[in-house]
């Protein structure tokens, strides 16, 4: 039987996917890491970021807005706020999105910055990935 471990990713809709892979790349808010079969307990929070895993040697990325990631007994638990397969960005739509925040955070200074921030972080964030070889 081939070394895997199983990949549980959950979102306030529910289970996103769920499946046995080979290993898988996070990010968190102090840098990129990754798991392997077998690691050991782990928790660890997610940025904004990309979120991939390889199964059977392919690839297979997402854009996700920040979460949680909890490894024990060769499951990995991730549980994301939203998540966006790479084939599935509008990079149209991304760099509205883009353009929107931007301008909010150029214009009337009566908004939620952070907010405002945020969309322009997860705007980025879909572009990048999106454009990414």
């Amino acid at each position: 039987m081939k070394n895997t471990f199983h990949l549980i990713i959950a979102s306030p809709l529910g289970v996103y996917l769920e499946d046995n892979i080979d290993y898988l790349d996070a990010y968190a808010s102090d840098g990129n890491f990754g798991i392997l079969p077998n690691y050991t307990s782990f928790v660890s929070d997610l940025a904004i970021s990309k979120l991939s895993y390889k199964k059977d040697g392919k690839t297979h990325v997402f854009a996700i807005s920040g979460g949680v990631l909890m490894v024990e007994n060769n499951v990995c638990n991730v549980i994301i706020n939203s998540i966006e397969s790479k084939d599935d960005i509008d990079l149209d739509r991304a760099y509205k999105a883009k353009k929107r925040a931007e301008d909010r955070l150029n214009g009337d200074k009566n908004i939620d910055v952070e907010r405002a921030k945020l969309a322009l972080y997860k705007a980025i964030n879909r572009i990048k990935i999106k454009e990414e070889n």
